[in-house]
């Protein structure tokens, strides 16, 4: 179904960039000695929180049979 497929991959490129946000976060925290905590750690969190939260629209959209675009995405798969 092609509905299902774009969905699919929409949501598979924004967990993927996602992932790379809080990899990136968690490298620099490592390589700074925790220092790098101190920034990069509310950004993790509230990287968690936005995906999560646009996770939940992405769902009542496809819901209601809307196709939905994640915000702040890169869109790796076509």
């Amino acid at each position: 179904m092609p509905f299902v497929n774009e969905h699919g991959k929409e949501a598979l490129n924004f967990q993927l960039t996602q992932l790379i946000v809080m990899l990136a976060g968690v490298i620099i925290g490592f390589v700074t000695c925790s220092v790098g905590f101190v920034v990069t750690g509310p950004i993790i969190i509230l990287d968690a929180i936005f995906a999560i939260v646009m996770a939940i629209i992405a769902g009542l959209k496809a819901g209601n049979g809307e196709f939905y675009r994640y915000p702040l995405c890169w869109r790796m798969i076509k």
